[in-house]
C-alpha cells in the first residue's frame, strides 16, 4: 500500500509528529490525539485542527500521546486491507499496569506483533 502524495500532504498537515517513510514502507512517530464523548450525539468528538473547548471541556476529556508505527509493505496489509499498527512507545503497557488490566483489555493482541 502506498501513500500518494496527496496522503502524505494530509498526513504532515493533520499530524505533523508522523513521518512517512518509504524505504520502510511505514509511517513512525508519535501521535497524538484530544477528545471526548459527546453524550447528546452519542458520538465521539476529536479534536483537529487545534484546542476546541467543547472537548477540553467536556467530561470525559481525554488527551495522550502514543509512539506508534504503522507498516504499509504488502506483508502487513491484512485480508481487510487496513495496515498493521503497533504502539512501540510503551505507553500502551504504562496504561494497562496503572489500572490492572490486561494488554488485551486494551486491544493489544500479542499474536499480531509488537
Amino acid at each position: 500500500m502506498k501513500p500518494t502524495d496527496s496522503d502524505i500532504e494530509w498526513l504532515k498537515c493533520l499530524f505533523p509528529s508522523l513521518c512517512y517513510k518509504p524505504e520502510e514502507q511505514k509511517i513512525v512517530g508519535e501521535l497524538s490525539f484530544c477528545a471526548c464523548y459527546d453524550k447528546t450525539s452519542q458520538r465521539v468528538k476529536i479534536e483537529l485542527y487545534g484546542p476546541d473547548d467543547s472537548i477540553r471541556k467536556s467530561d470525559g476529556f481525554l488527551c495522550d500521546v502514543f509512539e506508534v508505527e504503522i507498516l504499509l509493505d504488502d506483508e502487513s496489509i491484512g485480508d481487510n486491507g487496513w495496515p498493521q499498527v503497533h504502539e512501540v512507545g510503551g505507553r500502551s503497557k504504562s496504561i494497562a499496569n496503572k489500572y490492572g488490566v490486561k494488554m488485551i483489555d486494551l486491544h493489544f493482541f500479542p499474536s499480531n506483533g509488537p
